[in-house]
C-alpha cells in the first residue's frame, strides 16, 4: 500500500508540472533503494507536554509552540 501511495503522489507532482509519469515499479524501488535516511536525533532540552494535567511548556518569551496536536517550547 505505501509504495501504491508513493508512486501516486510522484506522479500527482509530475502531472502538477506538466511532466509525465512513471509507472514502472522498477524505477520507483531504483530510487527508493539508493536513499540515505539520517537516524533520527531528537533535539535535547525540548519539553512535551505529554498529559493535560501538566503545564504547558513556553519558551523564554513565554510563547506555547505546538507541533500538531502537541504543544511544546525550547527551552
Amino acid at each position: 500500500m505505501h509504495f501504491d501511495y508513493l508512486v501516486a503522489a510522484a506522479n500527482l507532482h509530475a502531472f502538477n508540472y506538466g511532466l509525465k509519469g512513471e509507472r514502472d515499479p522498477a524505477v520507483f524501488r531504483k530510487v527508493v533503494e539508493a536513499q540515505k535516511v539520517p537516524e533520527f536525533t531528537p533535539k535535547s532540552g525540548v519539553k512535551i507536554q505529554v498529559n493535560e494535567n501538566e503545564p504547558v511548556p513556553q519558551d523564554n518569551d513565554g510563547r506555547v509552540h505546538t507541533v500538531g496536536h502537541y504543544k511544546m517550547a525550547d527551552p
